[in-house]
């Protein structure tokens, strides 16, 4: 059993949604510390790797023309030029100062201090021999303080601009490290955000086709199911052991089936009782019309009996008129008896008081 048929497709939906956000605020994360981390390398870069790169650039191009100034200065015309270009190198050792204690400061690490301990005391031995061939301009030895520019300024400055070429080296590959950091921070961070992107597209086309088929795949059992019922399979159970937006729709649609057997059962109950009593009203009306013959021969027969008794009364109708008439004449004989009767009486009374008479 598949363990995602317990999980409603809606579920599936709102899960998949849910993964696809919470891989979205990873990449989101992800990106952004580290973005965070290019932005901080790149922001020391900025602030602390490229200024002090600045600043030793600076230092050995200040101490270049402070030796092109000792030469200028000896070359100077006027004293009011000669003072001019000493009160520059003046100038230009204080920004070196200047220069050389903000470079001090801003080494973070151990390895750079150590690479800087060299250059202080070779600033340290440049400006006293600078000093020392100031005063020789000052004091108008213009060949000794030449000649000590040559012998001794010269080669302590080659010696301040060798150490600040390395300084210079060390500034410069910490800042292509730190760049080809950046740019591998950035590189994996693309790799990164492309890799993420990639499984979120693989998975949002993996769940989209699983659910996909998920749909299909239950919208055609229900269609089977309703197709079933159509041709009139009403035996094939529903099998569903899955739980999602379909189960109630196939329970419907197996409750639809089990009534429509209940149905069917029903129908077919009564349409055996109709038929039943159907076969018996055939057999009554049958029973019915031999009844009715034989009613019917009995009417017959009836009528044939009627007929003779309404002869036979008519005979007697006949009869009794007759009879009335003789009783008509009997009464009337009766009545001239009667007379007959009452003249005797009468007689008979005189006959009576005559005998009495003669007594």
């Amino acid at each position: 059993m598949n363990i995602l048929s317990g999980v409603g497709i809606a579920k599936r939906l709102y899960a998949l949604s849910l993964l696809i956000a919470l891989a979205l605020a990873g990449l989101a994360y992800v990106t952004y510390v580290n973005l965070k981390e290019v932005g901080h390398a790149a922001e020391n870069a900025k602030s602390n790797r490229v200024p002090q790169l600045s600043r030793v650039a600076e230092l050995a191009l200040n101490v270049t023309q402070v030796s092109l100034q000792l030469r200028h200065a000896m070359l100077s015309r006027t004293p009011e030029e000669r003072n001019a270009t000493l009160a520059y190198i003046t100038d230009k050792r204080r920004h070196m100062d200047e220069l050389l204690a903000t470079y001090e400061k801003a080494l973070l690490t151990a390895e750079g201090r150590e690479q800087f301990a060299k250059t202080p005391p070779l600033v340290k031995s440049f400006w006293e021999m600078g000093e020392a061939n100031i005063k020789l301009i000052q004091a108008d030895k213009t060949a000794e303080a030449f000649a000590f520019l040559v012998d001794k300024t010269i080669p302590v400055r080659n010696l301040l601009l060798k150490e600040l070429e390395v300084s210079v080296a060390f500034q410069t590959d910490k800042l292509s490290g730190e760049i080809n950091a950046l740019q591998h921070e950035t590189n994996a961070t693309l790799t990164l955000v492309l890799a993420i992107a990639a499984a979120i597209v693989v998975a949002l086309v993996v769940s989209s086709w699983s659910i996909a088929q998920t749909l299909r795949r239950r919208a055609m059992l229900a269609e089977g199911v309703v197709t079933r019922v159509r041709d009139g399979d009403l035996v094939s159970s529903i099998s569903d052991d899955n739980n999602d937006e379909f189960t109630p729709l196939l329970a419907a649609l197996n409750d639809m089936q089990t009534s429509l057997v209940r149905v069917v059962s029903t129908v077919r109950m009564n349409a055996e009782s109709v038929a039943t009593a159907s076969a018996q009203i055939a057999e009554g009306n049958n029973d019915l019309s031999s009844r009715t013959e034989e009613q019917a021969s009995s009417l017959e027969e009836t009528a044939a009996s009627m007929e003779q008794l309404g002869a036979t009364v008519r005979h007697n109708a006949d009869n009794a008129k007759q009879a009335s008439q003789l009783a008509f004449q009997a009464s009337s004989v009766a009545e001239a008896g009667g007379d007959v009767v009452s003249q005797v009486v009468d007689t008979m009374k005189g006959i009576n008081e005559s005998s009495r008479k003669i007594s």
